[in-house]
């Protein structure tokens, strides 16, 4: 007997000989994967539902507790019977997402706070999906070539700061997600040997940047930035920008111009801005360094994509940093009338 998992696998296979008309489907092909992952995934729901009785569920919290006051509501109780547990086991469950925030707390503790904050996220055009895509298609049609792709620059980015990068690395903990736009990518704790952590503002300067390169000594590298580290247009240039929460950045650009970098208590270091009269305009808004992104320039140039660094400065960033890594998937509520079939999934 196979799967559907293996089923689905097989069919989205690709082989060398000619392809189905199913890979040149556009954005029906991803309807059929997402209607794929669903039935998949409703298998794995239902298994769960059958098999409440293994999961000891009648031992969870709220269940004792209408026990042990006795409730006899007919609503409540009709509702409590309705009820069912997913375990932790269930990827991207809130006991999941809990269990692995909890892992992070105990890492913390184990060694130290965080010392790096890393996001890299998929560049679409890395010549690796280009190549892979049959002729006609966007990296859009084909989000399996993507991830695989990523996974294997993640597995190098890894690799690298493994072998010393930023110092001696002595634990990490990382998390992908995927944007809505099919992009993956990753969030990166970095954790540092007491020798190499950083304390120093003029290391921070050496190791990260928050400034556009001078176009005439780096060119490539000011091209890469131009694409892919400045935030923006928002604010008054574009009152409709995705990051605007009631009329300000909800990432608080533009930053202030600094001559220096500092520390700032329990936060991310405040990064030199120097007013240098550099500029880039484009689509008729202008950016200054108020408005760049920090970065490694050399992992910037290696990777050719969005890769943004941060320094974790205070304690304070340790919990506020797991939890944002382990936040989990988008949610959304609805609400059902009437007598519903179906038990509720709930997850305490």
């Amino acid at each position: 007997m196979v799967s559907d998992k293996c089923y689905y696998a097989y069919h989205l296979h690709v082989r060398d000989s000619p392809q189905p008309p199913l890979f040149y489907g556009g954005k029906l092909f991803q309807q059929f994967i997402v209607d794929a992952w669903a039935n998949c995934e409703q298998r794995r729901l239902n298994w769960t539902r059958i098999h409440q009785h293994t999961l000891r569920s009648e031992l969870y919290q709220r269940l004792q507790d209408a026990a042990v006051h006795d409730r006899h509501d007919g609503e409540d109780v009709r509702i409590l019977e309705c009820k069912l547990i997913l375990p932790f086991s269930h990827v991207e469950s809130p006991r999941f997402m809990t269990q692995l925030f909890q892992d992070a707390m105990a890492i913390c503790k184990h060694f130290h706070k965080p010392d790096l904050f890393l996001t890299m996220t998929a560049n679409p055009k890395w010549p690796e999906i280009l190549h892979s895509l049959f002729p006609g298609q966007t990296a859009t049609d084909c989000p399996d070539i993507v991830s695989q792709v990523f996974e294997q620059k993640k597995k190098a980015l890894l690799k690298l700061i493994d072998n010393g990068f930023f110092g001696t690395t002595i634990a990490h903990i990382h998390t992908i997600e995927f944007q809505k736009r099919d992009l993956p990518h990753i969030h990166l704790l970095i954790f540092l040997h007491s020798q190499d952590c950083i304390r120093d503002p003029h290391y921070i300067n050496s190791m990260i940047s928050a400034q556009l390169p001078d176009p005439q000594l780096q060119p490539l590298l000011y091209a890469k930035v131009t694409k892919y580290m400045l935030h923006g247009p928002c604010g008054a240039n574009n009152p409709q920008a995705k990051c605007m929460v009631n009329g300000k950045c909800s990432k608080h650009f533009s930053k202030e111009y600094r001559e220096r970098t500092d520390w700032a208590e329990n936060s991310y270091p405040l990064y030199a801005r120097p007013d240098n009269g550099l500029v880039f305009e484009h689509n008729g808004a202008r950016f200054t360094n108020q408005y760049v992104v920090p970065h490694c320039p050399q992992l910037l140039l290696l990777f050719n994509c969005h890769i943004n660094v941060e320094i974790s400065a205070g304690l304070g960033t340790v919990k506020y940093l797991s939890k944002y890594i382990y936040k989990g998937p988008n949610r959304a509520t609805m609400e059902i009338s009437g007598y519903h079939k179906w038990p509720l999934l709930i997850c305490d």
